[in-house]
């Protein structure tokens, strides 16, 4: 589970590489839909006994990345710019904000096996993260960690965007990942990856509008909160 462009994609190419069928879904929050962020109905999906983790990033990151998947990926695509779009309540900030917080709370209040877990944390220990993935979804089908390893070195985003960009990938997942345009790294679904990315991108009034909205919803507090029942 994950707001879209949260880093899924590059989760999803480990797992799948490990055998691991699971079921990903973005809970009525993509941005094909454009559901205004007061009409999203969260954390009504039944895991039927299943554990259920929620992948979550930095909002920040997520909105510039989810301005590229609508302007140059999606039909019918964005017609404003980026600070138009962090803005915009069907697509933007607070939209991120809101569902981010309804499933962390949902995973961290509820008495079942959901569980959340950080993009930056994987990104900082990929190994240990997607071991613990791993033991979460399958813990009667234990792997080494030299197989993980090989694994997420398979998986460096400069790999990954010269497969995207080669059609490796178009075979298993079709155009959900291929370019937009090969000449244009932006209209990558493998682009940047990078944490605090977004200050590459915002001005000084982006980042003021941002730092604004995530002091109102206590974001930062909130999700330190959560971590002690974070996954990784």
């Amino acid at each position: 589970m994950s707001f879209p462009k949260s880093g899924r994609t590059w989760v999803r190419v480990m797992l799948d590489r490990l055998r691991i069928p699971l079921h990903y879904t973005h809970d009525g929050s993509d941005h094909k839909y454009a559901t205004h962020f007061d009409a999203l109905q969260c954390c009504g999906l039944e895991s039927k006994g299943q554990p259920l983790v929620f992948l979550h990033r930095d909002p920040r990151d997520t909105a510039v990345s989810g301005f590229f998947q609508k302007s140059l990926r999606i039909e019918n695509g964005y017609e404003g710019d980026l600070a138009q779009f962090i803005r915009d309540p069907h697509h933007g900030l607070e939209k991120i904000l809101v569902f981010n917080l309804a499933w962390i709370d949902h995973c961290t209040s509820s008495a079942n096996s959901n569980r959340t877990l950080s993009y930056e944390a994987l990104r900082a220990n990929t190994v240990d993260g997607l071991t613990a993935l791993m033991t979460t979804y399958l813990p009667s089908r234990p792997v080494s960690r030299r197989r993980i390893r090989r694994e997420v070195e398979h998986a460096s985003f400069d790999r990954m965007q010269q497969q995207e960009k080669q059609g490796v990938f178009a075979r298993r997942y079709d155009k959900a990942l291929t370019p937009g345009d090969p000449d244009n790294q932006d209209s990558f679904k493998v682009r940047r990856g990078k944490i605090g990315g977004f200050t590459d991108y915002f001005s000084e009034q982006d980042l003021d509008f941002a730092d604004q909205l995530l002091q109102r919803y206590n974001y930062s507090d909130r999700l330190a909160a959560a971590h002690l029942a974070a996954l990784i």
